[in-house]
């Protein structure tokens, strides 16, 4: 399966988490491609079988908690995503809160079938990689 992992990362946290995710997927047979938002085509996004999506969250707790701003502008320039399978995680500091509910809705918007989604904390990005590229790539099969 050809898996492409893209992410807007700002302090390399999610940069990180990226990379390990795309290197399990690899570790695990599959064909994947690690990339920043702003260097993936369209081209990519259409040959890849399974889209992983992750970005790091921004704002504050009281003022309100949302994926980048670069990744919302990213997913409204997209060619459709229907019937791709696409996971989303985000890393965060303190708590993701809607998040990746954000991140979903607007994949689901351009026709995205919506598989796993993990947050990761920043002090702990390791944990939960493998559990959640298993969930990823099973969906997609």
């Amino acid at each position: 399966m050809n898996v492409l992992v893209v992410y807007e990362s700002r302090g390399g946290r999610t940069k990180k988490v990226a990379q390990s995710i795309s290197k399990d997927a690899s570790d695990k047979g599959h064909a994947a491609t690690v990339k920043p938002i702003a260097e993936t085509s369209s081209d990519e996004i259409t040959a890849a079988d399974c889209i992983i999506v992750g970005t790091w969250v921004e704002g504050f707790i009281l003022f309100g908690v949302h994926p980048a701003r670069a990744t919302s502008s990213w997913i409204s320039a997209l060619p459709s995503l229907t019937g791709k399978s696409v996971s989303v995680f985000c890393t965060y500091a303190v708590n993701p809160r809607n998040s990746l509910d954000e991140l979903k809705h607007g994949l689901e918007s351009r026709g995205a079938k919506i598989g796993a989604s993990q947050a990761f904390h920043r002090s702990r990005t390791e944990e939960k990689i493998g559990t959640f590229v298993d969930a990823a790539l099973s969906v997609a099969m």
